[in-house]
């Protein structure tokens, strides 16, 4: 490998490379041993170049990146095995990093030294050998790494070095010999040279966080110094390298770490105290005994420096002293007490401060440290070391809470302080009568101390503490402090617990009675009341004869005031050994509740009494006592459910039956606390709670009613019930799988249920079918068919609207009725919820279940298309026989061969499809058949569906010919002719085309009126088969049926349509299936060529049928208004609408105009809707000129403002866009007489100015622009009425909380306001800009589009931009959104379109209103949002419009030349003079409009400064001040730069030959000096001087009277 010219960078060096060992210096301060550029430089990669550079950077955050870029780098050669051939095996790289390892060591945030580690060890792991010369540069670093303070860093690279090793613990241990000097040299580094100043330059490191920085890295070095010696125990000592250990532990500074001034020197601090302790135990001080004394000196020095202030913070290394004091005190008997002479003082000083601030482990420290010393009498037994003991036990007495390890101290203190005093036995006796008191007053509970407990049983004697106890409460009598209530309990818990007590038990309850037959006050009966309860939980003999006595008389003591302490008597007493050696507790149990009902005492304190008491002994009381049942009985009936700790305390309670619990149930629903009842119910017994869910309406009132945690609680009782077996199991399994399943089938939103994982119907279903099997069946249905028609009972004519017109319902259509979808939701949401079950457990599906599922799926279809609030999730079903095809299949071939074979098996999904069952289970299984049959059709060869014809043509000829009529025969064939609509060798079907269309020849009227009504049922196969996908054939040759065939098919219809029977209710089918006929062939345009009568025919049929559309009481109206729609496109198709002439085309025209004014019976907003109105938009863009509509201009804005609520959305939109194209068409015609009105002014104004241009009537100019602007404006003006309904109909909240259809109905009002703006002139646009100012309009439109759109929404607005054009709100609203969702995303799209057609309207107005947006964040917001989405739209349409006109300025002007930056946004005119250019420069801002375009005037030729300046301000005028565009402006300066050099004269005002605002010439003159002024101009002067003087000349300029 070669290093270039590096030679002299190494010279550099001069051999002092520190800790380095391959000719780099290697520094742990921040100012040497820093990589030299031109090693840098040499690196071969740039990337590690730029990440070393990152590396040198002072910023922590920057380092991080770049460490963590590097850990990438080397992971990804890693996981390729690089190894040799890796970018890192450079050895320019390694010395590199060898020296930025050595900083980053240093560094104070972890995850850098982390990373640093890490990436070290990756090095060796990835170059193995390679890297052997640079493992004494590595290896020392690492191995600190493996020290640090931090665990977290220390922990990982342990971990990660391990791995590199192969946790071979044999290699790991030999680096520290094998590396042994390295390892010294660095400690010795950190510990002897580095401090606090080189290791961080204070300019930029705060000096304390320079000081905790060097205490961390000198911590981790001691911990380094401390491993080093552990491994090298044998050979330390006297090695090669005992003089760099002797170096470092003879250093001054070494030793000035050990100290406890700092807090933060904790760490430090016990790592040298551990290397002092370890030093010792290796015999390392027996070689250097200075080195010895000097560590004792230090140590005994700072345990002078814990004092009572800090001793709190310090109380971690206390155990560690005292472990030390003990371990050094052996050495030599001792000999290190005298190494200072003061060591006494400062362990007194020590111990006395630590002893009562003491941590678990010191007294049994302190007791060895005694036992230590005893020896050699370093302190004295009573006058020193006793006062310690008796101090700490003072101390930790006087604490009424002992914190976490206080127990732990409490009892260590007490153990070894009776160990301390057994030393000597003549003052133990009298300090532990004197202390144990003082413990057991210390207001601590001994029964939470057990160690304790178990010692002072061990130091005292039972019947003397009964005696205590005694005296304690005759002395305390009434006055009994907190203290002395633990000194009894403390007492009677010693007495009961201990030993040997039998007669201090008898002689404790001998004393109560006598006490308590001396009637003693409330406080000492409440007192010995306690002391029976805790005598109770004893199982004593001895005191049988003693609580029998006590309960027998317990009536005579009991009061108001102690019920509770008596009742808990009573409870324990039932529960308790004692009851069962008494024979009479009955009496006494009777006898109390029997005091207590005469006592002012709540019965519900009475009743939770006997709830409590064991069941046995209460059942044995309630059949002795009526009067007690009496009482329960009462207290039920008007229980209140006010307090639920009382209410679980009855349930838990024996007190109730069967009984009880209905009353208590029905009283729970009277008082509406159902929830609290169901809460608790939890706590009945199984045999009550299976009573309660059996007998009583509890299951169905809280199972998804009340909430989800009482759903839970009793599908928990249930669950339970269940698997208890104590309860009638068939049953309760009906009741539940039909509570579940009611509640699906009443979901308004099944998907929200199925898609949660958290849903509780569904963790209740699944664990319900888990635990309990046999209840799949109560899920399923077994009759499918019967099933289905419980919530379908017929069949919705609407649904042929969604199937694109498909009539093969009219099959099986009994009438028009509509039918109740909402009762199809529950079939579809128990679809939903089955096809989740076998989701889970596939041996639940059946053929059965498949063929529900997939005519459920076919519903969701229907559904979606006539529900207004459809649910696109619904489609989800994924256990159909189309998605299920691979396990399922049924080919066209299967289905063929049913035909003439019946012998197929009833339980196959083909055979249950094709079995009838009725008529609406049977049109919906033969639409899944017709979509199995077109999947297999798309997917199958030609010839094979060609093989099958002959056999498909018998079958449905039979159909049609078979003298026995038969609905599913033709429903199948329905199926399947509609599947061949994509079949390419249409050719094979003529035959059978020509079949169908010679059934319907020649039939008679009175035919088509039978119920069966065969040629209907013809008319919609016809209507199928020609149904051709435009792929499959060549539309504009193909001829489908024979056109001699198909004229006397016309003959035959022209029959029928001349008949009355076109009017009877039955012929409707027959109506819609022409219209369906005749749509399909005139697709064909050689066809249409062969057969031109059908014209004749048709506008006939449509006419009729447009017409009937118009009468409400037409049936299927909804049907056949599309029929007509699609017959009237296919006419546009043809391109023949003149065929019609004069007899039916004005007909259809104005019945297609009517349309949009008719509200139909029975629409909703649908897809029925939307596809009608949809379809309807296009006919009238297609076939109705807007010409043509001009009449009906105030038909439809009138019908636009004054909208019906029972007008569906699409409707309105319909008329909204219709309105919005007359109104353009409209302001063609509108401005062209606007402007001629006002040139009529002009003119006449003109003609007076020529009589006299040397006088000035101030009168006709000041008004000039008022009577142009009140001259008939009125018929120019937007409508009032539209005007109104902007002021009142303003939406006051934001639009998720508003309705949609009202919301977006105000957005098109201002949609329709702001098309009055289109490609109007200047003056119609000021015209409508001041009226909609005079109502305040425009800044409320500002601020309510600015507020409503969500501008941090950021991704919608870009999906919209990407599906449609901002700039023509046409491009969605021929959509023809419906629902609410897509209505409220249409409502966020125009929003956005209105702000950019009002930015485009409304000129500098735009400009203003931002600029007085006060909220900063707001126009920030704003600024940002117009600025991606508007402004760039904006633009573009400015700079187009300049270039369109760019070739007509510069024809009218060879010396104009015109230039556009697409770029900058920026258009420049140039005018060439005299061979010099005048240029002015138009610049769009990037926010534009929000900001204004810029006019700079970039050079000026052949005029003064001051007239260019002028023409500068009247053309920025244009735009700022009279809103103006970029076009109008360029005109004006155009016009007059050249008119200036054409030689006319300019304003002496103004300076402008045009005027800004009016266009006109300085015509009024000055008799005295002559100069020409603008009118407008001079007006503006005599208004602002006051009087009628020149403005040059001061001469006055007369008024013309």
């Amino acid at each position: 490998m070669s290093f270039g010219n590096l030679s002299n960078s190494f010279q550099a060096y001069d051999n002092d490379f520190g800790l380095g060992h391959n000719g780099a210096r290697l520094s742990l301060n921040y100012f040497d041993g820093i990589p030299e550029q031109n090693l840098l430089n040499s690196l071969g990669n740039n990337t590690l170049r730029l990440i070393f550079k990152s590396l040198l950077k002072r910023d922590d955050t920057t380092k991080e990146k770049a460490l963590s870029d590097l850990n990438t780098l080397i992971d990804e050669d890693i996981s390729t095995n690089q190894g040799k051939e890796s970018q890192f095996n450079d050895d320019i790289f390694l010395i590199c990093w060898s020296q930025i390892y050595a900083k980053l060591v240093t560094n104070e945030v972890k995850s850098i030294r982390n990373y640093g580690n890490s990436f070290t060890i990756k090095l060796i792991t990835l170059l193995g050998k390679s890297v052997s010369k640079f493992l004494k540069d590595y290896i020392p670093f690492i191995l600190l790494g493996t020290c640090d303070t931090d665990v977290a860093v220390s922990k990982n690279c342990s971990e990660e070095f391990k791995l590199c090793f192969n946790n071979d613990s044999g290699k790991l241990q030999a680096l520290w010999k094998v590396f042994e000097e390295q390892i010294l040299s660095l400690a010795k580094e950190i510990l002897i040279n580095e401090t606090i100043d080189t290791i961080s330059d204070q300019r930029y490191v705060a000096k304390e966080e320079a000081a905790f920085r060097y205490n961390r890295l000198s911590t981790s070095a001691v911990n380094l110094l401390l491993a080093t010696v552990s491994m090298n125990t044998e050979t330390y000592v006297k090695g090669e390298h005992a003089d760099i250990y002797k170096d470092i532990l003879s250093s001054d500074s070494f030793w000035k770490s050990f100290n406890l001034n700092d807090n933060f020197n904790l760490k430090q601090y016990q790592s040298i105290l551990r290397l002092v302790v370890t030093l010792y135990t290796t015999k390392f001080f027996k070689y250097n005994k200075d080195i010895f004394k000097t560590a004792v000196r230090y140590l005994l020095k700072s345990m002078t420096q814990i004092n009572k202030k800090n001793i709190l913070n310090v109380n971690t290394v206390v155990p560690l002293i005292m472990d030390s004091l003990i371990t050094l005190t052996d050495y030599k008997d001792g000999r290190i007490w005298s190494y200072d002479k003061h060591s006494k003082e400062k362990l007194l000083s020590f111990l006395s401060v630590t002893s009562r601030n003491a941590v678990p482990q010191f007294f049994n420290q302190l007791y060895q440290l005694y036992m230590a010393t005893t020896s050699i009498d370093l302190l004295n037994y009573e006058s020193e070391w006793l006062p310690l003991w008796v101090g700490s036990l003072d101390e930790i007495n006087k604490k009424s809470f002992l914190g976490k390890y206080g127990a732990t101290v409490l009892t260590e203190l007490w153990t070894n302080f009776d160990k301390f005093l057994k030393e000597n036995d003549d003052i133990r006796d009298k300090y532990l009568e004197d202390y144990i008191p003082k413990t057991l007053r210390s207001c601590n509970d001994l029964n939470k101390l057990p160690d304790l407990k178990k010692f002072f049983q061990e130091v005292c004697n039972p019947l003397k503490a009964e005696t205590e106890l005694e005296n304690a409460i005759t002395v305390s009598g009434n006055d009994v402090n907190k203290a002395e209530k633990y000194y009894q309990g403390n007492l009677l818990s010693l007495v009961i617990s201990s030993e040997s007590n039998d007669t201090a038990l008898e002689s404790l309850c001998s004393f109560i009675l006598h006490i308590l037959s001396d009637e003693p006050t409330e406080s000492v009966k409440s007192v010995l009341f306690a002391i029976v309860i805790r005598l109770l939980s004893t199982d004593a003999s001895t005191l049988d004869s003693g609580i029998s006595t006590f309960m027998f008389e317990l009536p005579t003591w009991v009061e108001k005031t102690n019920f509770k302490l008596a009742s808990d008597i009573v409870v324990e007493y039932t529960k308790s050994k004692y009851i069962e050696r008494n024979s009479e507790w009955i009496t006494s149990l009777q006898d109390f509740f029997t005091v207590c009902t005469t006592l002012d005492i709540d019965g519900v304190e009475i009743i939770n009494v006997l709830g409590a008491l064991d069941l046995s002994r209460c059942e044995n009381l309630l059949n002795s006592d009526p009067a007690i049942v009496e009482l329960i009985e009462s207290y039920i009936t008007g229980y209140s459910f006010e307090e639920q700790g009382t209410t679980r305390s009855l349930f838990k309670s024996h007190l109730l039956n069967e009984k009880l619990v209905e009353e208590l149930y029905v009283n729970s629903k009277s008082k509406a606390k159902v929830d609290e009842f169901v809460s608790c119910a939890g706590y009945l017994s199984p045999s009550l709670q299976s009573h309660l869910i059996l007998n009583t309406p509890f299951l169905l009132d809280s199972m998804f009613v009340i909430s989800d945690d009482i759903t839970i609680s009793t599908y928990d009782i249930v669950s339970k019930l269940l698997s208890s077996g104590e309860v009638n199991k068939e049953k309760l399994v009906e009741r539940t799988s039909s509570i579940i399943t009611n509640f699906v089938r009443s979901c308004d939103d099944i998907t929200l249920i199925l898609n949660d994982p958290d849903s509780i119907c569904l963790k209740i279903t699944d664990d319900f079918i888990q635990k309990f099997p046999e209840c799949v069946s109560k899920f399923i249905p077994t009759f499918i068919e019967e099933y289905f028609v419980q919530f379908v009972p017929e069949i919705d004519y609407r649904t042929c609207v969604g199937q694109n017109l498909s009539l093969t319902p009219f099959m099986v259509l009994q009438d028009d009725q509509l039918q109740d979808i909402q009762k199809w939701l529950e079939l579809i949401n128990v679809g939903m919820f089955l096809d989740r079950l076998v989701s889970k457990s596939s041996d639940l599906l059946s053929n059965d279940l498949v063929v529900l599922l997939s005519i459920i799926s076919e519903l969701v279809s229907d559904y979606n298309t006539i529900s207004p609030s459809p649910n696109m999730d619904f489609t989800g079903i994924s256990h159909t026989l189309l998605k299920m095809r691979e396990s399922n299949p049924i080919s066209l071939s299967q289905v063929v061969d049913c035909f003439d074979d019946d012998s197929d098996s009833s339980d196959s999904v083909l055979a249950r499809l094709l079995k009838s069952f009725d008529v609406t289970t049977d049109f919906y299984k033969i639409r899944v058949l017709r979509r199995v049959i077109q999947n297999d059709v798309e997917s199958a060869s030609t010839s094979a569906i060609t093989s099958l014809i002959p056999q498909i043509e018998k079958y449905v000829s039979g159909t049609v010919r078979s003298k026995e009529f038969s609905r599913i025969r033709y429903l199948v064939s329905s199926a399947i002719l509609t599947a061949f609509s994509s079949f390419s060798n249409q050719e094979a079907l003529s035959k059978l085309r020509t079949l169908l269309a010679a059934e319907c020849i020649g039939i008679r009227e009175s035919e088509l009126l039978q119920s069966s009504n065969r040629t209907l049922h013809t008319l919609i196969l016809l209507s199928n088969i020609l149904e051709v996908n435009g792929s499959s054939v060549d539309v504009s040759t193909y001829i489908p049926i024979a056109p001699q065939r198909f004229s006397m098919i016309l003959k035959t219809v022209d029959k029928w349509l001349d008949s009355d029977i076109i009017y009877e209710p039955a012929f409707i089918g027959v109506r819609l299936a022409l219209l369906k006929v005749f749509s399909s062939v005139l697709r064909f345009p050689a066809f249409v060529d062969m057969t031109p009568s059908i014209f004749g025919t048709t506008g006939k049929l449509l006419v009729d049928s447009l017409t009937m559309c118009q009468l409400d009481d037409t049936p299927y109206i909804l049907a056949l208004r599309m029929a007509d729609i699609q017959l009237c496109q296919g006419l546009k198709k043809c391109n023949t609408p003149e065929s019609f002439g004069d007899e039916f085309g004005t007909d259809i025209s104005d019945s297609i105009i009517e349309l949009p004014f008719i509200v139909f019976p029975g629409e909703n907003d649908n897809q029925v809707s939307a596809l009608f109105y949809k379809a309807l938009n296009n006919a009238f863009d297609s076939l109705i000129p807007t010409k043509i509509l001009l009449p009906q201009y105030e038909r439809f804005l009138q019908t636009f403002l004054e909208f019906e609520k029972s007008r569906m959305i699409s409707a309105r939109r319909l008329i909204v866009l219709i309105l919005g194209r007359i109104v353009k068409e409209r302001q063609q015609t509108q401005v062209i007489e606007f402007e001629l009105r006002q040139q009529h002014l002009h003119t006449h104004e003109d003609k007076e100015d020529d009589d006299d241009d040397q006088f000035f009537d101030a009168r006709e100019d000041m008004d000039a622009f008022t009577e142009n602007q009140n001259l008939e404006e009125e018929d120019f003006k937007i409508p009032h009425k539209l005007i109104e309904k902007l002021v009142d109909k303003l939406p006051v909240e934001y639009l998720e909380y508003c309705n949609t259809t009202s919301f977006i109905e105000y957005l098109w009002d201002w949609h329709i306001t702001l098309q009055f703006f289109d490609n109007v002139s200047y003056k119609m646009r000021q015209l409508y800009i001041n009226q909609l100012k005079e109502n305040d309009l425009i800044d409320k439109l500002f601020e309510f589009v600015s507020d409503q759109i969500d501008m941090g929404d950021i991704r919608f607005y870009k999906e919209q931009l990407t599906a449609y054009d901002i700039g023509h709100y046409e491009s969605i609203e021929t959509e023809f959104l419906t629902y609410s969702a897509e209505v409220s995303d249409e409502c966020k799209y125009l929003m956005m379109h209105i702000m950019f057609e009002l930015f485009k309207s409304v000129g500098s107005l735009t400009n203003m209103w931002f600029m007085n947006i006060k909220d900063r964040s707001l126009k920030n917001k704003i600024d940002s949002f117009v600025s991606q989405f508007i402004s760039p739209i904006l633009i573009k349409n400015e700079i187009d419009s300049v270039s369109r006109k760019i070739e007509d300025f510069e024809k009218k002007d060879e010396a104009l030349s015109i230039k556009v930056n697409n770029v900058t946004h920026e258009i420049r005119a140039s005018y060439l003079i005299d061979e010099q250019n005048l240029v002015i420069s138009f610049k769009l801002p990037n926010n534009y409009p929000l900001n204004n375009v810029e006019v700079i005037g970039v050079s000026r030729v052949g005029i003064t400064e001051q007239k260019w300046k002028q023409w500068i301000m009247s053309t920025q005028h244009v735009i700022t001040g009279m809103n103006g565009s970029v076009l109008d402006s360029l005109e004006l300066f155009t016009k007059n730069v050249h008119l200036q050099f054409s030689g006319f004269e300019e304003c002496a005002i103004c300076y402008s030959i045009l005027h800004a605002v009016d266009r006109k010439l300085p015509t009024k003159v000055c008799p005295t000096c002559s100069n020409r002024f603008h009118g407008a101009c001079l007006y503006k002067w005599f208004r602002s001087s006051g009087n009628n003087t020149c403005p040059l000349c001061r001469g006055e300029i007369p008024f013309r009277k």
